[in-house]
């Protein structure tokens, strides 16, 4: 079900262009949607979330926004009453959930949701969730998945990019075999995932074309 389309237009940091629900399959162009999406599970039980993403979008969201965190009934909206939740701060209207906070403002709300993380990233944070191990993808792929741990797969393909050498301009950093090889186990575990979760991110690889093909390789794989 296609519940945002408005076309290939700049993310930024709070602005959702496209999602589609083919549970448990959601495409997204902003990983912020992920805070939205994770409201279709059952949120008072808990789950293992595999992040892979060259970002760790462990920002904290700002006091003034855990106000509204705390006071607004999340379940109970739609997409677009969901995009639209604002918090002035300093004379200027900000969104409460951004690309970079949605899952700490998340956990704010459901401290029980996430019970064990697995991050796969590019960065390094000082300021991870509680039961978080950080692997490296090839670690992630020798892991042996059970499906009894109510796993999450939250995938950024900003994962599969980087800068060049000027740091003006996002390149592939990994090659197409090595994207195979990834592609084989999301196909052999994907039965053991609750959801699956894949952004886009279109600035963050380079364009709107450079991501959607790494999206239809994963597609054709999975479906």
């Amino acid at each position: 079900m296609q519940i945002v389309d408005l076309g290939e237009n700049a993310s930024g940091c709070c602005t959702v262009n496209y999602l589609l629900d083919e549970s448990p399959i959601f495409i997204t162009d902003n990983h912020l949607a992920a805070f939205w999406i994770w409201h279709k599970l059952d949120v008072k039980s808990s789950y293992t979330l595999i992040h892979i993403d060259r970002h760790y979008d462990l920002a904290d969201p700002k006091v003034k926004s855990i106000e509204i965190i705390k006071e607004t009934k999340w379940a109970n909206l739609d997409f677009n009453s969901f995009s639209n939740v604002e918090v002035e701060i300093d004379g200027k209207t900000h969104k409460v959930i951004q690309w970079d906070n949605y899952i700490k403002s998340f956990n704010i709300l459901y401290p029980d949701f996430f019970k064990k993380n697995i991050f796969c990233t590019e960065e390094h944070s000082e300021s991870l969730l509680p039961n978080t191990d950080e692997v490296h993808l090839d670690k992630l792929m020798e892991l042996c998945l059970d499906e009894k741990e109510n796993i999450i797969l939250n995938l950024d393909l900003d994962f599969f990019f980087t800068r060049d050498s000027d740091g003006k301009k996002m390149i592939r950093k990994y090659t197409d075999d090595y994207i195979d090889k990834f592609l084989e186990w999301l196909n052999d575990e994907k039965e053991k995932f609750k959801q699956i979760i894949i952004c886009l991110s279109p600035e963050c690889c380079g364009s709107w074309e450079e991501s959607k093909k790494i999206k239809e390789r994963i597609l054709e794989k999975i479906k």
